[in-house]
């Protein structure tokens, strides 16, 4: 019985990426998949990790989003999974 979310970004997930490790607006309409790995692809796991980590953050109860948060992003982040 397990829950299954679909969270999708509006372009790639390296937008979502980009803006976890680093805040700052961000165009969603913009591709940088490049930029990403360009300046996070060289420790790639730990940087998924660290990203994994402030969604985990934001995602708490009570906790606040950024105003320059991507807007596909913030619908995850306000409505996390129920715990089962």
């Amino acid at each position: 019985d397990d829950c299954l979310f679909h969270w999708i970004p509006k372009r790639n997930i390296e937008t979502w990426l980009i803006w976890l490790l680093e805040p700052r607006p961000l165009d969603e309409d913009v591709d940088y998949k490049d930029q990403f790995f360009r300046r996070f692809g060289n420790e790639q796991p730990k940087n998924i990790e660290n990203a994994a980590a402030k969604f985990f953050t934001h995602s708490r109860p009570n906790a606040g989003i950024p105003s320059d948060c991507p807007p596909s992003l913030e619908g995850p982040l306000r409505n996390p999974p129920p715990k089962r």
